[in-house]
């Protein structure tokens, strides 16, 4: 059984940190190094992982003089990871019990280079309020690299839910940055790049937890900042490896990378939608500035078009009118059924003009006529 380093940020989680803690001391995969990562937590969260440390060896606290971020604070874990592979663990969530055992496993027996579980979102109360699942697959991760934006569209973006092999982050120089929102998203992307394989399991092994004080309940100007940043980089990371990758389809990268961004900026305009206030106006005036601007500093003139277009389209597809009408039966499926309509109709029709010619037709008419006359 091979060790797993287990990557544990925290800052002001005095509430939450016991359970995040219990979940990895009691893991079924017992051959743990838990990195704990303080980013100058101004509450009694390191007392709390300190006494954590001194009854398990395998806990260890690495303190930062700054408050670096999650990234920054994943950066250190990753720097610091002394096993073969790594996974993240945010600490007012919790993982089920198999969470490091079932994600060895896929990586061991696929031989992939990550392996990603399903995830639940709950409250305090622990009332669940979503869930997500994938599919038992391997994914392959070609040379042409032709699905690298499917897979990141496919599979959830963050970084708490994977297990990763730790030489592919380090031979990549793969870092996340510090102090910003998103800070997994372009690192996800470049994961799925330099992977072979990529392993999914329908497990539903980490538990999310959703607080008023968590960074999506606490919507700013920096949120839209941030989000441009992330959008800036997978620009960059799309001309500067994704093309230049050989045999590469042009065409088809270009189209996902703009589907990509697009998708990225609906969510974004989304989180102003739910989470502006009294501020949306302003909010949404400074996320078309920061859009044009993009635009027209990174040779992407047709995107605020192309976006209105995908805008609408969504819009659409989430209506009451469309949902109502997605019930109903699909132009193919008509068409299919009005094809075997006909045939049967050409059938009846062939058995009609068999009978119509046959001797036992003729030798009946007169009856008919007689039947015929008495009917009037």
């Amino acid at each position: 059984m091979e060790k797993v380093t287990v990557i544990v940020p925290f800052y002001n989680v005095e509430a939450y940190i016991e359970q995040c803690l219990e979940s990895l001391v009691n893991q079924t995969h017992h051959n743990l190094e838990i990195l704990c990562i303080d980013n100058c937590s101004p509450d009694g969260t390191l007392n709390i992982v300190n006494s954590y440390a001194v009854k398990d060896s395998r806990i260890r606290v690495i303190g930062h003089d700054k408050n670096k971020g999650l990234g920054g604070a994943r950066n250190t874990g990753i720097a610091s990871a002394s096993a073969d592979y790594v996974c993240f663990v945010d600490s007012d969530d919790y993982v089920s019990a198999n969470f490091v055992e079932l994600l060895y496993q896929a990586i061991k027996e696929e031989g992939a280079d990550i392996a990603v579980c399903g995830f639940r979102g709950f409250m305090d109360d622990d009332r669940q309020v979503f869930q997500t699942k994938y599919d038992d697959d391997t994914i392959i991760i070609g040379k042409k690299k032709d699905n690298v934006f499917d897979c990141a569209l496919q599979i959830r973006g963050t970084s708490w839910i994977k297990m990763y092999r730790l030489a592919l982050l380090h031979q990549n120089g793969m870092s996340q940055p510090e102090r910003r929102y998103y800070e997994g998203v372009v690192f996800w992307l470049k994961s799925i790049y330099y992977s072979s394989k990529i392993s999914t399991i329908s497990d539903v092994l980490y538990h999310y937890r959703q607080r008023d004080g968590s960074i999506m309940n606490s919507f700013s100007h920096k949120h839209i900042e941030d989000r441009f940043d992330f959008i800036e980089q997978i620009d960059v990371f799309f001309r500067k490896d994704i093309l230049s990758t050989p045999n590469i389809d042009v065409y088809k990268a270009t189209d996902d990378v703009l589907t990509c961004i697009m998708g990225h900026l609906y969510y974004g305009e989304s989180l102003i939608e739910d989470f502006g206030g009294e501020s949306k106006n302003d909010y949404a005036v400074h996320f078309a500035s920061k859009l044009s601007r993009f635009s027209s500093t990174h040779s992407w003139p047709i995107l605020p078009s192309k976006y209105k277009k995908y805008v609408k389209k969504r819009d659409l597809e989430s209506s009451p009118i469309h949902k109502k009408m997605e019930g109903a039966i699909s132009l193919d499926e008509l068409q299919s059924k009005l094809a075997a309509t006909q045939q049967s109709l050409a059938i009846v029709q062939e058995k009609l003009d068999n009978l119509y010619s046959s001797y036992l037709w003729r030798v009946t008419s007169p009856l008919r006529k007689i039947r015929n006359t008495f009917r009037k």
